[in-house]
Parts: C-alpha cells; structure tokens; sequence
C-alpha cells in the first residue's frame, strides 16, 4: 500500500492480520473453554493483571466482593424473583394464539413487536443502535467474527497545501467474517447516491424517478494493493481500468494490482491492517476514506442472527443545510447561475424554490436547477 500513499502518522496502525487464519486459531483456543466459565475469565484475568500465583486472584476478588461496598442503612434490593414469577407485572401479557384473528388491534400489536427497532447510544453523537424484527438465530458467540468499518465524509484536498480540514467519520457498519464486500457497499449511506442526475429546471413536474445509484451503479474499494468492483448490475464500469492505465504510464506498483469482484470477496479472506486508511469510490470521482477499526468474535450480548448485518452501528451528527432564502425549511433544491438571485450556488426549499422560479408551471429568468439530498434527512 505504501507504493501507492503513505500514512504520516502509524502509531494507530496495526501490522497486517489474516483475518481467516487469526480467528480460525482464536476459536480454537478458547474451543476447551465453555462460554461462561469461570476458569476461562479466571485465566484471562490473571495474564492481564500479570499475577503469577493464584491465592492472589483469590485475595483481590474478596477484596472486590459487592459486601464491601454496603453502607449503614442501605435499602434492601429489591426481589427480582417476585416480579419474575408474575407476568402482570414484569413482562408483557402474551398475546393469544388466535388473538390476530379476532382483534384487528393484536394484529397490528404483534406486527409491530416483530418490526420495533431497538436503539442505544454510542460514541458519535446523534447515532443509535439499530436492530429490526425478531429473526433466526443462526449465529454462535466465539464461533463467529464480526469486523467494524469506518467510513468518512468524501473532502478535498490540494496537493501542496500546507493544511486541510481532517476527513471526519460519518458512520460506523459491523459486518459478519462470512459476509462479502458487496454487503459493505450496499449499506453506506451517501447522499450523492441518492440525489437525481442532470438540470431539472425544465421538467420539475416531471421528475425522473431513477436515482445517481441507479443511473450510475459502479463502485470499487482499494483494500491492501487489490482492487475490488462492484459489477453486479448491467452496465456497471471497471474503475480500476483507467486507474491502472494512469499509473503504468507512471511506473506505479498499482498498475499491475488485481481485480476481484465485491460480491465473490469475503470479509474472512481479505488481510487487513487496523487503522488502515483505504478507498472507497464511487459515483465517478466521490471517493471515502475507510479504514477497519476493530475485529473481534461475536459475544452473547451481540445479535446472533446473521439477517441483522451488516448493521450500522453510528452515524455523525450533522447540521441540516436550510433554505437561503427563508431560513425555515431545509433545503430540496439547488439553484445556480440564476439570473434573478444573488448568489451563484443558492440553496432553496421546495415553496421557495417553485414560487420564485417559476410562474404558474412556467420558468422564469435563466438557471439550472438539481436536487438536493440533505443527508440529516436521509438518516
């Protein structure tokens, strides 16, 4: 990778795994050790606190024991097994078998048990947990591995120019080892994907229904001097085509790199390093940084059924881009080289937009017209 950039800072880098052969002889380490052992956390424990006799771990758990930390007059926990041994007041009443059948209000009470999300916080702010429906599980913990990704917003940079604005994170996706790198691509959320191609101004009544994602399907990651494109759907382009002619002209160690397929490369076949900084493009020239934060095996607190992922974990919080001409409503549209505004670029909601634009169903002035796709709207 260094043939092709080089990171100036490594000190979060990590040497390059086989995520395969890593895991493979993870789980069988751990396979003589059923999953809630004592001895298993005991021996952990132990060669992280580097204690070398026993009798000492012993020693610090009594130290640690939850009776040292009573105090005088504290209130008495409460009875769990009470609650638990009544359904009426701990858990929901079950719905009866036959009760969707009879009650229209079961019916749609059950439906939505089954499609409820389940949201927690995590470390970027505005960002939440998300896990739908009740499904197969199909998944064991310390069998299975999971791998985290980071994507970040696409940014310019000039080459030459002494400073730039660092690329911020916009979201982080847990996918399975089984899973394939088409899985990774579907679930990122870009706004470039979803805005609709070309000048509307003269067809605002008649918006094509095709998104840049479908009009414009192709994508490529960039993972470890390997190319790897997505060619799933017809008419899908090679990015790597041009990117290898570009740099055999420059004696560049890429120009020979192969090319593999997105939807035929699993997460559990590739060798990555952690920290890693690689490329995903797509949309032309719209290119992210995205670099594999953590690698580790499944838990009992995670989601064991494999429909859940890959699962976005969190998403960045960003300020919505509002209209410049009330200040009320986010933006839909935007307007450029207007004759009648004074701003070359202006962002513009939809009343704002069609009621000075446009004079009963017809333009008004010269400009050109596309819409917009406010991220904060799509999340």
């Amino acid at each position: 990778m260094e043939q092709a950039y080089s990171v100036p800072d490594d000190r979060f880098v990590y040497e390059q795994v086989d995520l395969r052969d890593y895991f493979s002889k993870l789980c069988q380490l751990l396979a003589p050790y059923p999953l809630t052992s004592s001895k298993m956390i005991k021996d952990i424990l132990l060669k992280v606190l580097k204690l070398e006799d026993p009798e000492d771990f012993d020693v610090l758990a009594s130290y640690c024991a939850l009776q040292k930390y009573t105090v005088p007059d504290e209130p008495k926990p409460i009875d769990v097994d009470y609650f638990m041994k009544h359904p009426g007041l701990y858990d929901a009443l079950p719905i009866p078998p036959d009760g969707e059948r009879k009650l229209k209000t079961l019916e749609l009470l059950l439906k939505r048990n089954d499609e409820q999300e389940v949201t927690s916080t995590s470390k970027i702010s505005s960002c939440k947990w998300v896990g739908k429906g009740m499904r197969v599980m199909d998944l064991k913990p310390w069998q299975h591995f999971a791998l985290v990704a980071r994507i970040y917003h696409p940014f310019k940079h000039v080459y030459g120019a002494k400073s730039h604005r660092p690329p911020k994170c916009c979201q982080e996706i847990m996918i399975l080892g089984h899973q394939t790198l088409d899985c990774v691509r579907d679930k990122i959320i870009c706004a470039n994907d979803l805005n609709i191609p070309g000048d509307l101004s003269d067809r605002i009544n008649n918006i094509p229904s095709k998104k840049a994602k479908d009009v414009y399907p192709s994508g490529l990651f960039f993972i470890e001097d390997r190319f790897y494109i997505d060619m799933r759907a017809p008419g899908s382009k090679n990015y790597s085509v041009p990117i290898k002619v570009w740099a055999q002209t420059r004696s560049l160690k890429i120009g020979s790199a192969p090319s593999l397929s997105m939807n035929e490369s699993a997460i559990q076949d590739l060798k990555i390093r952690l920290g890693y900084p690689y490329v995903y493009q797509h949309q032309g020239n719209c290119e992210h940084i995205i670099l594999f934060s953590d690698a580790r095996l499944l838990q009992s607190a995670d989601s064991l059924s494999s429909a859940d992922y890959p699962v976005l974990l969190s998403v960045s919080s960003q300020n919505s881009k509002y209209c410049m001409i009330c200040g009320h409503y986010v933006a839909r549209w935007i307007c450029q080289n207007s004759n009648r505004l004074p701003f070359s670029i202006c962002y513009m909601c939809d009343s704002c937009f069609k009621s000075y634009n446009y004079v009963k169903g017809k333009k008004v002035g010269h400009f050109i017209a596309y819409q917009y796709a406010d991220r904060s709207t799509i999340l």
